[in-house]
């Protein structure tokens, strides 16, 4: 839902999003995956 709405917030800009921006996505994509992967190392550890 919230992708849906970004993008059609730059289809309306019309404009390359700048590389902050980008950097700032990526890093919050780092960072979730980072946390998805550390929860499923707790659980498998205390499964163990």
């Amino acid at each position: 839902m919230s992708q849906r709405s970004r993008r059609l917030k730059v289809i309306k800009n019309a404009r390359p999003p700048s590389a902050g921006v980008v950097l700032q996505h990526a890093a919050s994509a780092a960072l979730a995956v980072a946390i998805i992967a550390g929860m499923h190392s707790i659980h498998s550890l205390l499964n163990h």
